[in-house]
């Protein structure tokens, strides 16, 4: 991730299609590059194979599990003390960057990483920063949740281009 990104989506691992493709989010039943757009986060529908493109956006994409794909992720990956490490890495990668913001893209990925039984939305617990928020997962598994990851996505947007910022000048 290139400094400077002001928000950035937080995965456990990166999935098998993605990793077979060498681009994030790239299974056709993820709803992840639809839903930023959905949101207001891009201005444009980017697909998987676009994802260098999101530091233009100041986005950013990142994983807590860097060596292994979805499907290896095993329990062992959980332990305290592996876990604890996973975590301090992700920490100081978020730290390199500074975000505004960091989404964790899973209840799950968000209750193991900065707070047990957290709500979707903003959490109440900074991570590494920068304010942490929560979002149900964007896999075909949870998309009963779609509206409620849309509205979020919505709500932060609204707090990374602020009303002021898109206003015309006075007398304008």
């Amino acid at each position: 991730m290139p400094p400077g990104v002001k928000l950035v989506f937080v995965g456990e691992a990166v999935g098998d299609e993605s990793a077979r493709c060498g681009h994030y989010y790239s299974h056709a039943s993820n709803s992840f590059w639809d839903d930023l757009h959905a949101s207001g986060l891009t201005p444009e529908l980017l697909g998987p194979e676009q994802d260098t493109e999101l530091p233009r956006y100041g986005i950013g994409l990142t994983d807590v599990v860097k060596d292994l794909t979805n499907s290896q992720v095993n329990w062992r990956v959980y332990l305290d003390e592996a876990w604890a490490q996973r975590v301090d890495d992700l920490r100081k990668r978020i730290l390199a960057v500074r975000p505004r913001f960091v989404c964790f893209n899973s209840y799950g990925i968000a209750s193991r990483t900065v707070q047990r039984h957290p709500l979707f939305g903003r959490l109440m617990v900074s991570f590494a920063g920068a304010d942490a928020w929560a979002v149900p997962d964007s896999s075909w598994l949870a998309r009963s949740h779609r509206p409620k990851r849309l509205e979020i996505l919505k709500r932060l947007a609204d707090r990374l281009t602020p009303a002021s910022a898109s206003a015309p000048p006075c007398g304008g």
